[in-house]
């Protein structure tokens, strides 16, 4: 049975954060990313390989929201409720027993008060609710050193409701100030008959760490779309269903272009379906040695750790690391090559392939012909290549006389034409200083 797992975190800057993000989302295999203080300009981006980004900016780098789903995972990104005092994004799950809807929710510190009338509004959108992010409440009910009156008045307006708060058992800030810890990143669950847990990430750079929030069911993907095969395409077939199904006709206004317009799209996508066959992807994911992932895991470890400490030691690990890891996807590199090379120096067809990957090129090779059929081993298309380059280089008979070549070359050529009229005395300027005089000696000896 598969679980639905959602990150939170407290960025106070996304951009920063994308590279140890990522890294966690992989190692994790998360399904949904929700981001507070993302801090994003109106021109800044800010996308994760495989997630869909949904985000919500507050100003030019001051706070906002991010949302980023995992691609294939069914939902629905929803507007935000009206009358409500803190940030807020909507997005609906697929669930087995019917759709979740998670919040993301951020909260300022100032004024220190939580209002009710606001949580009920949140938890009033859906049957099942799942409110996840920053609220700045403290209490010493879910790890807090202390409480405040946002807290206070959170925790008593919950304890009259079906709902219950999720927190992990590990604190989730430490104050830059003077190194306290508390827990600020927490879920509010409302009407979920599935079981909700909490668990602390390790530090992204940020005085807030990840939350990972797991339920405990399985989430709905949808199948994978099925990609054109243009290397299977029936081209003819194509072209005969537009000379069939295109009609060219003279337009006169700008209704008829747009007509014109989505007909012709219509068709061209008709042709496709019929024309180019689908196929599923078999594209595998890249996966490295064992050995070179504990490397990188423990390097990006150490990075998270010399951001957080600024510590010279731990950045110094940090960089030896980081050339372990060079040197190890080296030799990694080289020893896949050497492996490749053995692999292929029986078999003509791999070199072939191989050599038309380095070049970059996809199409396909057409087979080589002779006289008595089809080349198809090695050796028969060495001698059709070698047969073909010997009938295209041959000298006609005519170029092999040099002595027929060279008396029509000075035939042609008035100067040389003219040579005995004249001796080196009485030769023109001309004549002298445009040919060499061993030819005009010569000529009159």
């Amino acid at each position: 049975m598969g679980v639905l797992k959602v990150i939170s975190l407290n960025a106070n800057g996304l951009k920063p954060r994308l590279p140890f993000l990522e890294d966690i989302l992989s190692h994790t295999q998360a399904d949904v990313l929700l981001v507070q203080e993302t801090n994003l300009g109106p021109k800044t981006r800010a996308n994760i390989s495989g997630f869909r980004h949904y985000r919500t900016d507050r100003g030019e780098g001051r706070r906002g929201l991010s949302t980023f789903v995992k691609e294939g995972l069914r939902h629905a990104q929803l507007p935000p409720p009206a009358r409500v005092p803190f940030e807020v994004q909507t997005t609906e799950v697929d669930l087995p027993g019917g759709p979740l809807l998670l919040l993301n929710t951020y909260k300022t510190p100032r004024p220190d008060t939580f209002e009710g009338p606001s949580l009920d509004r949140l938890l009033a959108i859906a049957p099942r609710v799942l409110i996840v992010g920053d609220l700045n409440c403290r209490h010493t009910a879910w790890g807090c050193r202390s409480n405040n009156t946002a807290g206070n008045q959170l925790y008593a307006h919950l304890a009259q409701r079906d709902c219950a708060i999720i927190a992990p058992d590990e604190p989730t800030r430490t104050d830059p100030r003077d190194g306290g810890q508390s827990t600020l990143d927490i879920g509010i669950v409302h009407c979920l008959e599935y079981l909700v847990t909490a668990e602390t990430l390790g530090c992204v750079g940020s005085d807030h760490a990840p939350v990972l929030f797991t339920v405990h069911t399985t989430p709905t993907y949808n199948e994978a779309p099925r990609r054109l095969n243009y290397n299977r395409a029936r081209w003819p077939t194509f072209q005969q269903h537009l000379n069939t199904n295109l009609v060219i006709k003279r337009f006169n206004s700008e209704a008829e272009v747009d007509e014109g317009v989505t007909t012709l799209t219509i068709t061209i996508q008709k042709a496709m379906e019929k024309a180019i066959p689908r196929s599923k992807g078999t594209r595998k994911p890249n996966t490295l040695p064992p050995h070179i992932e504990v490397i990188k895991r423990d390097k990006n470890a150490a990075r998270r750790r010399w951001i957080r400490t600024r510590d010279p030691e731990d950045r110094d690990e940090h960089n030896q690391l980081k050339h372990a890891m060079k040197e190890a996807m080296t030799a990694w590199r080289d020893q896949q090559w050497q492996h490749t090379m053995q692999e292929c120096s029986e078999d003509h067809t791999r070199v072939w392939k191989i050599g038309r990957a380095l070049k970059g090129w996809s199409g396909t090779v057409q087979p080589l012909t002779t006289a008595t059929g089809m080349a198809t081993s090695a050796q028969a298309r060495a001698e059709a290549i070698s047969e073909h380059f010997e009938k295209v280089h041959t000298a006609n008979d005519h170029m092999a006389e040099p002595q027929h070549t060279q008396q029509t070359q000075d035939h042609n050529n008035p100067l040389i034409s003219g040579l005995g009229q004249y001796s080196p005395e009485t030769a023109p300027y001309r004549m002298k200083h445009k040919m060499p005089l061993h030819l005009l000696f010569q000529q009159n000896a």
